[in-house]
């Protein structure tokens, strides 16, 4: 999947044989918030999307994926594309969306820290069943 003669940003290559969709996952269930970015500056200016089956990635490529930098020329202290650089974050009260269809309408949920009083709520928009998770501000 990933050429080890691209590391540094702004190198091109050609590339022939390229099928994108066997890089997603056979499911179009997904989440959807607006947030913000992983790195300083953490601005909020990010879509998430979240597929809702993992995508799979070989110990190989995923050592390739931690090599490749965001520096446009090589430095002697590169920049690299990956890690995050924020542990998770709450969702303070942000939208989530999904068009995954859930049987239990009304429940009351845990968020990311484990704590209770997170409620979920299904709605129709248009023609999506949506579901609309709004975090307690607590």
């Amino acid at each position: 999947m990933f050429d080890e003669s691209v590391l540094i940003s702004e190198k091109r290559i050609t590339i022939s044989s390229l099928k994108v969709w066997k890089l997603f996952a056979s499911s179009a269930d997904y989440i959807t918030y607006e947030g913000s970015m992983t790195s300083p500056g953490c601005y909020e200016t990010v879509t998430w999307i979240i597929l809702n089956h993992p995508l799979q990635i070989s110990t190989k490529d995923l050592k390739k994926w931690r090599k490749l930098q965001r520096t446009s020329v090589e430095e002697k202290e590169p920049q690299y594309v990956a890690p995050n650089f924020r542990p998770l974050q709450l969702s303070y009260g942000r939208l989530i969306r999904t068009n995954i269809i859930i049987k239990k309408v009304e429940k009351v949920a845990k968020d990311e820290c484990g704590r209770k009083g997170t409620s979920v709520r299904c709605a129709q928009l248009q023609t999506t069943p949506t579901l609309l998770w709004t975090a307690d501000q607590n």
